[in-house]
């Protein structure tokens, strides 16, 4: 089979879906290709339903889409057998103490399939891409085979644009495109964080989840996997956590802030009926150390392999030796939950991947420009080709016994288009993992909002170029219209948390601040505070030109608010 169309986004993760919406709300012919038979990568297809966000989320921080994902995630709750009491407003099924939304991985498939249908992506599943055909400068075609994971037709496709959303990167060595892997050398970034030597295998471990549910009084204890004794010895498998301060914290198994209520995903308390909890599984003790990014597929077929033992190890270790507080050792009434993670073995249909192959990027986000520890905030560095914002710390498991995870606050920070695009490829687009981080800052944009606002702005791009060449959306007019398109989407370029999409005046102001407009020293705006002006406002609105008009706009108006005045600014500057 072959076929046309006009972006091809490769990869069904939460980038790849989010870039492939974003194309096609904008009138292009999107065909999205995923390996597996569900969409959602971290998200579903990973296990972590339990969404790593920031305290701001709820009301900004994420892309309206993003936003509406997660409403209608909730809603699908709202909808089951909920107690009475139970506040429908902000509902976290599984209440988990790490997350303000954790789920069954299921339901959160089905919403993004529910999106994609809606607005006219055109999936295929249970591909991988085989081949690449270059013209030029560009990718005219690529090839696809049967992935094995679920029934798919081989085909090759034609596309305008390529958006890259595979979650290890796998497109690039495919397509001979340069990447990084690993630690970049302290040389080279000058970070802090960052090894004197590069290391190209210093990948963030994986892990393979699982769901778990607790049935006391039973037996359901499995069979002790290859190689339990060395994970034991070495991994370890603990309830002990090491904080960033180097002190050890030990948590309980059961009880409010537990290893079974941090991702737990259902919260049985909650429901009418006998419904039970049920816990993702996602801890430093199943981090599988030995990285995925390799080439031969034997070597990756036996970590993989390696990885599953690893956590099945853990589930043993929980079963038939975790301490308990009566004294006593092991869980045996815990059990696997195969239809939560829709697998027959009960573990993620993928393993959780942290980091990934990245591509050599025109703008490369180093820990300087987000380290709250570099600069005196309230925002990280500006980015003037900013297309999203984010917000986690720079996250980095190392594990092994000898290894120390890294944990550094940030400030909330921008996504630069420049760190989605390479300098070879004109018509190639990251929109994942796969961006112009370095080892360091991957830690911190790895995240489901963030991938989710890197994906939208891929698509948005992609849809954008395919009226003029995707290079000139990097800077000037091109870029100023690129920028305006994603927040007419509701998409924030900005930190600016009392002016969120939905807000009369988001657009007004966001597109000011990307035109230079003054940003206030601290993460609110105060739209509804009295406009005073100020020194640098005042300069902004004499070098655009408009200071008579805005002027005599004041004098007609001398109460206006200062969403009011950016609003007047907005028209008198006639952006479109």
């Amino acid at each position: 089979m072959e076929d046309r169309c006009d972006v091809l986004v490769v990869g069904g993760g939460l980038g790849g879906v989010s870039a492939a919406l974003a194309a096609a709300v904008d009138g292009a012919r999107v065909v999205l290709t995923e390996e597996t038979d569900w969409l959602g990568g971290q998200m579903t297809v990973q296990g972590v339903s339990a969404l790593d966000e920031h305290r701001f989320i709820e009301r900004f921080g994420c892309t309206a889409r993003y936003a509406a994902m997660r409403e209608t995630i909730r809603d699908h709750y709202r909808a089951a057998h909920l107690r009475p009491e139970v506040e429908r407003i902000g509902l976290n099924p599984g209440r988990g103490w790490v997350s303000r939304l954790c789920f069954e991985p299921q339901v959160g498939a089905t919403v993004l399939d529910r999106m994609c249908r809606e607005a006219g992506v055109f999936v295929l599943r249970g591909l991988r891409p085989v081949g690449v055909r270059w013209q030029g400068a560009q990718i005219v075609a690529v090839r696809y085979e049967e992935s094995g994971f679920c029934a798919g037709t081989a085909c090759t496709l034609w596309p305008q644009v390529v958006v890259d959303a595979t979650e290890m990167g796998e497109f690039l060595p495919l397509a001979g495109l340069p990447f990084r892997t690993g630690a970049e050398g302290r040389t080279e970034t000058e970070e802090p964080l960052a090894p004197v030597v590069a290391d190209p295998d210093a990948v963030q471990p994986c892990t393979i989840c699982f769901a778990l549910e607790h049935r006391p009084g039973e037996d359901h204890r499995i069979p002790k996997p290859e190689g339990y004794e060395a994970f034991r010895a070495t991994q370890p498998y603990s309830l002990t956590l090491t904080r960033a301060d180097g002190s050890l914290w030990a948590y309980p198994m059961f009880g409010p802030h537990s290893l079974w209520t941090y991702r737990r995903l259902i919260d049985g308390t909650q429901f009418a009926g006998a419904t039970s909890d049920v816990s993702l599984i996602n801890w430093p003790a199943n981090d599988f150390s030995g990285s995925l990014l390799v080439s031969d597929a034997a070597t990756l077929s036996e970590r993989l392999q390696c990885a599953r033992n690893l956590s099945l190890g853990f589930l043993y270790w929980l079963q038939n030796e975790a301490p308990r507080s009566d004294g006593g050792v092991g869980y045996p009434g815990l059990i696997l939950r195969p239809d939560v993670m829709d697998t027959p073995s009960g573990l993620a249909k993928q393993p959780y991947i942290r980091e990934s192959r990245r591509i050599i990027a025109r703008c490369t986000i180093r820990q300087q420009d987000i380290d709250a520890g570099c600069g005196s905030g309230p925002r990280a560095s500006a980015f003037p080709d900013t297309v999203g914002i984010g917000w986690y710390s720079i996250d980095i498991h190392v594990g092994g016994p000898l290894d120390r995870d890294i944990f550094v606050p940030t400030w909330p920070f921008q996504i630069p288009f420049g760190a989605l695009l390479t300098t070879v490829c004109t018509n190639y687009i990251a929109a994942g993992k796969n961006i112009g981080t370095t080892h360091i800052t991957a830690g911190a944009y790895r995240v489901h909002p963030v991938e989710w606002a890197i994906g939208e702005a891929a698509g948005t791009a992609a849809a954008l170029s395919l009226d003029r060449r995707l290079g000139t959306l990097c800077e000037g007019e091109g870029l100023l219209a690129l920028q305006h398109r994603l927040v007419e989407h509701g998409a924030p370029l900005f930190w600016l948390v009392d002016v969120p999409w939905g807000h009369p005046g988001f657009i007004a102001l966001q597109d000011l601040c990307a035109r230079g407009f003054p940003l206030p020293e601290r993460l609110e705006f105060d739209p509804d505070a009295p406009w005073t002006g100020d020194a640098a406002a005042d300069d902004w609105v004499q070098r655009r030109g408009i200071g008579a008009a805005f002027t005599a706009w004041r004098g007609e108006h001398p109460s206006a608010t200062r969403i009011e005045a950016v609003s007047a600014l907005h028209r008198l500057l006639n952006i479109h």
